[in-house]
C-alpha cells in the first residue's frame, strides 16, 4: 500500500515542475540615430599685421633710460620684498612696475637679480599676486620678455 500512495505524491512533484512561466513582454530598446561628424578647421584671424619687434615698441628717450639707471644710495632705499613677475601692457609706456607691495603710487627700484642690474621705477599698486613690469623696465633689466622674473622691490625714501 506504500507503494501506491507514492506514485500519486511524485507524480504531483513531477507535474509541478512542469509549469511553464510567464513571457515577459520586452519593448526594442530604441538606438540612437546617426550623428554627423564635420571636420572643424582652426580660427586664424586675419589682418593683424606683421610682428612688430620690443626695439620698436619700446619708445623711452635716451634721456628716460639715462634716468632710469641712475645711481640711488642705498640709505635711500626701502626693500618691500621679492616678487615674481612678467610683462605688462607693452603699450603702457614708460619705466613702472604694478604691485601688490605698495598701496600708493610712489617711486622706487627694481633689481632683477639674473643680470645684477637695477631700474629705478614707478610704483604702482596692483591687485593680485605677482607684479607686472613694463616693457621699457624689462628691456633695461636685460630680462626675458616671455619669461617670469624674480625681482627685489625697493620704494625710495
Amino acid at each position: 500500500m506504500k507503494r501506491y500512495f507514492a506514485i500519486p505524491i511524485l507524480s504531483l512533484m513531477v507535474l509541478g515542475g512542469c509549469v511553464t512561466p510567464p513571457k515577459t513582454v520586452t519593448q526594442p530598446v530604441p538606438q540612437p540615430e546617426p550623428v554627423e561628424t564635420v571636420a572643424v578647421k582652426p580660427a586664424v584671424i586675419k589682418n593683424t599685421g606683421a610682428p612688430i619687434r620690443a626695439e620698436k615698441l619700446d619708445v623711452a628717450s635716451k634721456e628716460e633710460r639715462t634716468e632710469a639707471v641712475k645711481a640711488v644710495p642705498k640709505s635711500e632705499l626701502k626693500s618691500l620684498g621679492g616678487a615674481i613677475a612678467s610683462l605688462g601692457n607693452p603699450a603702457e609706456t614708460g619705466f613702472w612696475v604694478k604691485t601688490n607691495l605698495v598701496t600708493s603710487q610712489q617711486e622706487g627700484q627694481v633689481k632683477y637679480a639674473g643680470t645684477g642690474k637695477s631700474v629705478n621705477v614707478t610704483l604702482i599698486p596692483h591687485d593680485g599676486d605677482g607684479a607686472e613690469v613694463s616693457l621699457s623696465t624689462m628691456r633695461t633689466l636685460e630680462a626675458p620678455l616671455t619669461g617670469l622674473l624674480t625681482l627685489e622691490i625697493f620704494s625710495k625714501s
